[in-house]
Order: structure tokens, then sequence, then C-alpha cells
């Protein structure tokens, strides 16, 4: 059987009947040849549950879109936004525009437009091309000339959020239908911290890039860097300017000239060349807000020959191209596992496990539930807040009372009667 939900926390409790604590282990961390083309924005915040998936016959093509959501009780603006959403907690917290960035719009164009003005519409203005959604419009399909699913100004990796009034009220990561993504990371400590992420479908399809920097000088006004991915391994021996130093130079395989190399034009870029693929990277202190961005890089592999798993992201000085600024490894995230165990002498004859494995931090979370002893009962389960005292010799339904366990984990003060209802979810048997 497996359930999915998100995984919030190191620490959790599961009660079934009986209980048990577990920990995490560390975590180790343009295709011209494109036909058909699907993504997906999967819902599961505040009592809204479905899908709204994005298609074309072909590249280029106009993008079908179709919704399929339960939950929607009220007039509801919808928007692709630019950042990829991590889930952290709510949707005040997950969907907000400090997390999930402005709405998509890269070539400027009109926001807040009507149904009349489609063409001119940002790419991302879902409400201003079709109308709000409400309970009549809950499971419709729209036709969209101007909604990319591959390329430079591909939607794929952005995300899609549903909003009353100013208030996000939930949203979703726009991803690929079926297939599992590969997630790579490059995690800068400094003086330029935080993290950039690399995601692909498979080897030759576009590369989605997320990245969240900033400084942790006391620098009062922004700086502007370029930043590479170079040929070496950098490693951890030595200080940052020593390591930044062992780089190499910009990866290129290819061995091609940028003279030809735009935004638009990738397959004539270093594929390491991510300033002139992209743009320049404009980082502050912390005080002010932090540098995110996602693009679409279409010449960037996370596999085979020219895979760039294994080498470095360095950020450097525009001024002087040899000074390294922060550089880091990039890695490739593997999935992140845990399971909780039950024995049938300490937890009311039940035995068996659950296993959690979220792949990164943009995917749900897939828990695994294989159990015996329930003597026929299907009980509720629930994460609480400490750890089984087993140490002490407590155990059973002791251990599982609210006075040891404490109550449910709710760290972001969720509402139980606006979640969804119980049973609700993806179940295989």
């Amino acid at each position: 059987m497996y359930i999915r939900i998100y995984l919030l926390e190191f620490r959790v409790y599961i009660l079934i009947s009986g209980c048990i604590f577990f920990t995490f282990p560390a975590l180790i961390i343009v295709n011209p040849t494109v036909l058909a083309v699907d993504r997906k924005a999967m819902f599961s915040m505040s009592g809204i549950n479905g899908s709204v998936i994005f298609s074309q016959t072909a590249a280029g093509k106009p993008t079908t879109i179709r919704v399929d959501l339960d939950g929607i009780n009220e007039t509801l603006s919808w928007a692709i936004h630019e950042i990829p959403m991590i889930y952290n907690g709510n949707a005040a917290f997950t969907c907000n525009p400090d997390a999930v960035g402005d709405v998509y719009n890269p070539l400027e164009k009109m926001t807040g437009c009507s149904q009349s003005q489609k063409v001119n519409c940002a790419y991302g203005d879902l409400e201003g091309k079709f109308g709000s959604l409400n309970v009549s419009s809950k499971s419709s399909s729209f036709i969209d000339s101007n909604l990319p699913l591959t390329g430079y100004y591909s939607i794929s990796g952005r995300t899609l959020v549903l909003s009353n009034g100013d208030k996000p009220k939930a949203c979703a990561l726009i991803t690929v239908l079926s297939a599992k993504m590969s997630t790579a990371v490059a995690v800068l400590k400094g003086p330029i911290a935080g993290t950039i992420y690399l995601r692909q479908e498979a080897m030759n399809e576009d590369t989605s890039v997320f990245v969240k920097l900033f400084f942790v000088s006391n620098a009062t006004t922004n700086v502007t860097y370029g930043w590479r991915i170079t040929s070496k391994k950098v490693g951890d021996d030595f200080s940052i300017s020593e390591r930044c130093q062992n780089a190499g130079q910009t990866f290129n395989p290819k061995s091609v000239q940028k003279s030809e190399c735009t935004t638009i034009n990738q397959q004539e870029c270093a594929v390491g060349d991510l300033t002139q693929k992209h743009k320049n990277i404009s980082v502050g202190s912390a005080s002010i807000p932090s540098f995110q961005a996602a693009f679409t890089d279409t010449n960037l592999q996370l596999a085979g020959n020219d895979s760039v798993i294994g080498r470095s992201l360095v950020i450097y000085n525009l001024n002087n191209q040899a000074e390294a600024i922060a550089c880091a490894d990039i890695k490739i995230i593997k999935p992140r596992q845990a399971v909780a165990v039950f024995k049938a002498e300490t937890d009311d004859s039940v035995e068996g496990n659950f296993t959690f494995i979220q792949d990164s931090p943009f995917d749900i979370t897939t828990t695994i539930v294989n159990l015996k002893g329930l003597a026929g009962k299907a009980e509720g389960y629930h994460v609480h807040n400490y750890m089984n005292p087993i140490y002490n010799k407590v155990n059973g339904s002791e251990a599982c009372s609210n006075n040891i366990a404490g109550g449910h984990w709710n760290p972001f003060d969720i509402v139980a009667s606006r979640s969804p209802p119980a049973g609700t979810g993806t179940v295989h048997i």
C-alpha cells in the first residue's frame, strides 16, 4: 500500500494501536526532437485536491490545459509563478510571492489583461487569459497558444498558484507527467551562500535551474557576479580561495565558441557558461532580499559523457573572471529514506513497518505501509511530537498516550477541519 504525503521533519512519531520513534539517515548528497509534451501540477493543499495537466501535441504547438480539481468552493484566481515551490507548511508559507516569485512573465508582457488580449498576456497570467476558477469551472479545458512546455521560456519547473484575492490558497509544482526527475545541487557556504539546484527528466531533455543565494558579509547593496560550471571538482579539503583556484576552465566539452551564444540559442554556448546562457547573479547581504531565480537550460546534462555531475559551480568577479568568489561541487541528490518498525511484543501485536521515501526537496514523500496483526481493524495513524521513550521501558499504549507522545506534530498550525478528509490520497494495494 502506498500513501503520498509530505516529509515535514526529522523527528516524528507514529501511532497505530502502538507507536515507534524513528530517525532519518543523513542525506547523501532545446531538444529539437521533442514530440508530444505533457506537464502536470498535482494539488493537495487547503482542501483542494486534483490536477492541472498541460499538453502539447508537439513543441511549439498550442497548449491544452485540463483542470480537474476537487475542493474549490469559492472564486479563485490562478497564475503560474516563476520560482519552483518547496513545501513549507500551509499556503501562506509555501505559495506566497516571497517563496514562488512573481507571475511568470519572461517577455515582460501585460499582466492583469483580459481574455480578448490573450496574445499580449504574461505567460503565467491564466486568470487574465481564461477567467477565474470556481465551482462550475473546476473541471474545464482551455487552449493557450502562448504557453511553452519546452525551451528557454518553458513553464516546466515553475509553480501554479490558486489565490483568493491577494491570499494564496494552494499551489503545486509543474513537473513531468510520470517519469522521475534527477536532481543535483551545489551548496555554497561563503562568502556567497545558498543552493543551486539542477533538475532533468532524462538525457537531452531541458534542465530546470533554481538559484537561491545570499551574501554572508555586511554588504548593504547588491553586487553583480557571473557564474559558470567548470571542468574539475573542488572538494572540501582547503579554504574557499584555494579550492576555487582548482576549479579549472569553463566546462565546454564540444569546444563551441560563444560568439553565437544567446539565451534562446543555447546550443551555441559552452555548457558551463551560465552567465551567457541566462543572466548575471545579483547578490546582497542576508539583511536584504536574497537572489532567487529559475531558468530553463536546453544545453546542460545530468547524465552521459557531457554530464556536469562531479564538476563544480563557480561564482566569479565580472571584472576579473579569474577571481572566484565562491564555489561548490555539483552532486546528485539521492532519495532520503526513513523507517518506523513495529514489534508485536511491544506494540499490541502489531508488527511491520512504515517506510518514508522522498526523492528531493521538490518531490512528495511516498509512504509504504507493511503491517500485520491489526486484527481486521483499520485504525487511524498520526505523527506525534515526541520520541518513544523506550529507553525507560515505556511502551505499548502507555508510550502512545498524549502525556508521553505529545499532541499531533503540527508545526504550521494547520486547522484539521480544512485539511483533506480521511482516505484522501493516492493508494496502491
